[in-house]
């Protein structure tokens, strides 16, 4: 049951960081909070030495970084698929 929770606000965090590049659409507090669940995440799971916990991590910093300096395309595409991705097959399981 945690693992389809953690997967739906994965596709959460991959729709808010679309919307907040893309379009501009939602609000920078809401952004840094799911970047904050994905740093606590990441972190949490990194004992596991689980390469997804790495990426977390890093998509948690793209989250800060689009924020105040203006990140590649491909990079927060990147991130957007990983996560969405992620969270589909946290949702199979």
């Amino acid at each position: 049951m945690i693992i389809k929770l953690l997967g739906i606000l994965d596709i959460l965090c991959a729709g808010l960081l679309a919307l907040f590049y893309f379009f501009s659409f939602v609000p920078t507090q809401l952004l840094m909070v799911a970047g904050i669940y994905l740093a606590v995440k990441g972190s949490f799971f990194l004992l596991s030495k689980d390469v997804a916990s790495i990426i977390d991590i890093a998509c948690a910093i793209v989250m800060f970084t689009i924020i105040a300096f203006n990140v590649p395309y491909f990079v927060v595409a990147i991130c957007c698929l990983f996560l969405i991705q992620k969270g589909v097959f946290s949702l199979l399981v």
